[in-house]
């Protein structure tokens, strides 16, 4: 049997701890979202308050993430349409995670 024992101290949990919903995982979202909306994913996350909202704008958001205008809009609109996340210019929500993985797969 595997030992679960951590290899190394617990780490605290920072302040400004972010985190994502293991139905992410569990419920296959993962598997059906590109590198480029699972990086805007991250991101949003790790920039959102406690309410979900992010005030990163496009702009530093794409200069983060190195994508481009329309590799950009293109990652926006899968978590859009996925569920995943709310945007109205300029902000953006991480919204609570469907029960079940929305849209067909998509290739990156």
């Amino acid at each position: 049997m595997i030992s679960r024992e951590p290899l190394a101290p617990p780490r605290p949990v920072p302040r400004g701890f972010g985190w994502i919903d293991h139905r992410f995982l569990r419920d296959g979202h993962i598997r059906l979202r590109t590198h480029r909306e699972l990086s805007l994913y991250l991101l949003l996350v790790l920039a959102a308050d406690s309410r979900g909202v992010s005030f990163y704008g496009d702009r530093l958001a794409r200069r983060i993430l190195g994508l481009g205008q329309e590799e950009f809009e293109q990652a926006r609109d899968g978590l859009v349409s996925a569920g995943l996340v709310a945007w109205g210019r300029p902000l953006y929500q991480v919204l609570e995670i469907p029960a079940g993985p929305e849209g067909g797969r998509h290739e990156a």
